[in-house]
């Protein structure tokens, strides 16, 4: 995480609080881990999805998801870097 970018507590109301309101989602439902000083370059051919489209192509972000889990079940992971330590 860069320092001075954004806190920890305004980046929980941006990707948890705020879309559980939103959505009316539970907040007890499930989880997600992050790499928050993994960066990367944004790869339409990297996605899981059919759909590729994206004004982002190129873009250098940084935080890489982990790991999804809903209830007490992975609904995904990334094996390569969870389970490698990466």
């Amino acid at each position: 995480m860069k320092p001075g970018v954004i806190s920890m507590e305004r980046l929980m109301e941006l990707l948890h609080d705020a879309p559980c309101r939103r959505f009316n989602i539970p907040t007890d439902t499930g989880f997600t881990v992050f790499d928050l000083n993994d960066t990367y370059r944004i790869d339409p051919a990297d996605f899981l999805s059919m759909g590729k489209a994206t004004p982002f192509t190129g873009w250098e972000v940084q935080g890489r998801c982990l790991l999804t889990a809903a209830g007490e079940t992975a609904a995904w992971y990334d094996a390569d870097r969870l389970l490698k330590g990466e």
